[in-house]
């Protein structure tokens, strides 16, 4: 019942155009990039909580197939094409829209952008690297 009336509520409109309902998934999408926040994080510190969440995300990985289960999309150590791989996908599927959806409704967080897109780029040329000139 109570999500019924939560549904029923008239959305109202601040004085910047901003319906009640949509301050809320403002402020959980801004929770998220918090969450998310060693993707912008400074080159030297973005690459230690990524190894950070890889060996968790693969402890689980092998728990799961330690148990006979289907490993779960980026917690398999054996995973060809190894962290650069996921580590773009990852940024491409799921961070980047949410951090470009989040700075077009708060253009300061633009500095914040740069740093996600700065960390992207090293994933990506790491996955791709450029073809040898000599």
């Amino acid at each position: 019942m109570a999500t019924l009336e939560a549904n029923s509520v008239t959305c109202q409109q601040d004085e910047l155009g901003i319906k009640t309902q949509d301050k809320l998934l403002i402020a959980q999408t801004a929770l998220k990039l918090a969450d998310l926040g060693h993707l912008a994080a400074v080159p030297h510190v973005h690459p230690r909580w990524v190894d950070r969440l890889t060996e968790e995300f693969y402890q689980q990985g092998d728990k799961e197939s330690a148990r006979g289960m289907k490993v779960s999309p980026l917690m398999d150590r054996h995973q060809e094409g190894g962290l650069a791989k996921s580590q773009v996908g990852f940024f491409e599927i799921c961070a980047m829209p949410m951090f470009k959806s989040y700075v077009q409704l708060c253009p300061a967080a633009q500095p914040m952008m740069d740093a996600v897109k700065a960390n992207y780029n090293r994933w990506h040329g790491m996955q791709h690297p450029p073809a040898d000139m000599t």
